[in-house]
């Protein structure tokens, strides 16, 4: 191999690159033989190329060393390759090559007319490597695989390359700071795998003795990785921290909740609070969260739920609820009202139009927002459930999660759109379950839309869009009891709508009233 070696090096000393252009050298040299498809093959060759060349060009002052001559002629090949290659889609532009080029040249940067010049060069003539003499026939099928692993490699040794040059640069580097929030998007696109894998480390150890601090810590980089990736529109890295964080509540799964799972979905409702004009399609685990938490609540209270419409003994339990005088507390009728109540601060919106008549009334009861499972699961598993639920009762803050929905006020137009669409998608997943259905969702969904009525007609007839299309469907529900509900929801809304003025020539008012068609 030394031989070899010897060999390339007195074969590219013969070759004179005086005088030239750095892309009429890199074609001049490519000229000369096929590339080899082994890297380490093309690497020294590319090594001995940028000595070359820097050695007869060194009165130029472009290059600081060969080392930015080697990693630039990598980027030109691959340039040559992106440019010229039918299956790449995506090309590279100018201000891309450039910037992918900063640095490298003894952690300085090349002139950006040389580099801008190079790129011109390379994607208007395509560098072709000459053909080797041999008979087509023979080379017909070797020819395109080598060409293929050569510009694989190649690729992947510019990014090797870069790496390693960038990290030399780095080493020599000073520390600058900066307060230029887009400065962040970079780091935080190189750091968030390895951020959440750290945090999500913690939350799966299964040692009892993690203190406070380091517990806090950890919720603290979910909250801020969730906070971070949303505000830069990283919708992959949020929707991941906002899944690991659903997940650590344990909510969905059949183990029993300790202090950090309880931390965790504080943490979650923190985030909808503060970040909810920004967490899009997150609000789907979100809410199924909410959901969740809300089912154990009921349980953990001794509540009627919504599984007492289905199973023997419910409708007993109902009505004894139903009668005059029979409010224990326990339960949390919430039903739409009468339109014309003026709610109270601090009451749910459903509180806030309480006066229905008694047929209302009674559905609300009789569908309590929460839903029983215990009867589809093993003793054991129910066990689990009940404990969380008292685990939960005693140390989470129902207002908290409430002001989820009445700050739904402050969401931008876009995001309410989303929100509402989540919602009705989760309420419609509550609603699914053949023998236990769960109206949570569903109440929440009013309870939003009343809160949400004094908005601008524009924004207003876009989250209608959304509600007017569930409330059709669920208004058909194949239980009856749910539509019903869903229908005496509809009609109080439009009761209340409806007494808002609309002038000649406009329909919206019609537009509202199409799910009753």
């Amino acid at each position: 191999e030394d031989f070899s070696k010897q060999v390339l090096y007195a074969y590219v000393d013969m070759i004179d690159f005086g005088g030239l252009t750095f892309d009429a050298a890199l074609r001049k040299f490519l000229s000369h033989f096929w590339l080899p498809g082994e890297a380490q093959k093309i690497d020294r060759m590319m090594e001995k190329f940028a000595e070359r060349y820097c050695s007869q060009n060194n009165d130029s002052g472009i290059f600081a060393n060969a080392d930015a001559a080697y990693v630039l002629a990598y980027s030109l090949i691959m340039l040559n390759t992106d440019a010229h290659s039918a299956q790449i889609k995506k090309k590279m532009t100018q201000e891309e090559f450039v910037k992918m080029n900063r640095g490298i040249n003894d952690s300085k940067d090349l002139p950006t007319p040389f580099l801008e010049q190079s790129y011109q060069a390379i994607t208007t003539n395509e560098i072709k490597i000459k053909d080797d003499g041999m008979s087509r026939e023979s080379t017909t099928m070797s020819r395109p695989s080598k060409s293929k692993l050569f510009h694989m490699e190649s690729a992947i040794m510019v990014k090797e390359s870069q790496e390693a040059f960038k990290l030399k640069a780095r080493k020599k580097s000073v520390y600058h700071s900066s307060r230029n929030v887009e400065h962040v998007r970079p780091m935080f696109e190189a750091s968030w795998c390895a951020l959440l894998a750290a945090c999500s480390s913690v939350m799966e150890d299964t040692r009892d003795d993690l203190s406070e601090p380091v517990i806090a810590l950890t919720l603290r980089g979910f909250a801020n990785g969730v906070h971070i990736a949303a505000e830069f529109g990283m919708c992959t890295e949020r929707d991941a921290f906002v899944t690991m964080l659903a997940k650590y509540t344990y909510l969905e799964s059949a183990k029993t909740m300790g202090r950090r799972n309880i931390e965790a979905f504080k943490t979650l409702v923190t985030i909808a609070l503060s970040d909810g004009n920004v967490l899009g399609s997150s609000w789907a685990q979100v809410l199924k969260c909410l959901s969740e938490f809300h089912r154990l609540h009921m349980i953990g209270t001794g509540a009627k739920t919504d599984g007492h419409l289905f199973f023997p003994g419910a409708s007993a339990a109902a009505c004894a609820i139903c009668a005059p005088g029979a409010n224990n507390g326990d339960a949390a009728p919430s039903t739409p009202s009468s339109a014309g109540a003026t709610p109270p601060s601090g009451a749910s919106a459903q509180g806030k139009l309480q006066g229905a008549g008694s047929s209302s009334t009674r559905h609300a009861i009789m569908l309590q927002p929460a839903r029983s499972r215990t009867h589809t699961r093993d003793n054991e598993l129910a066990a689990v459930e009940m404990a969380n639920s008292h685990t939960m009762v005693d140390q989470v803050d129902v207002v908290a999660i409430d002001r989820i929905f009445s700050n739904s006020t402050y969401l931008g137009a876009d995001a309410i759109v989303v929100f509402v669409t989540h919602l009705c998608m989760v309420s419609r997943e509550e609603l699914e379950y053949p023998t236990d259905p769960q109206v949570y969702s569903l109440q929440k969904i009013v309870e939003v839309a009343y809160y949400n009525m004094p908005r601008v007609r524009l924004v207003w007839a876009r989250i209608w869009e959304v509600l007017g299309e569930f409330f059709t469907e669920v208004g058909q529900h194949r239980n009856l009891s749910i539509a019903m509900y869903a229908v005496d929801s509809l009609r109080q809304l439009a009761a209340k709508f409806l007494e808002k003025g609309e002038l000649l020539n406009y329909q919206f008012q019609r537009e509202f009233l199409k799910p009753f068609q």
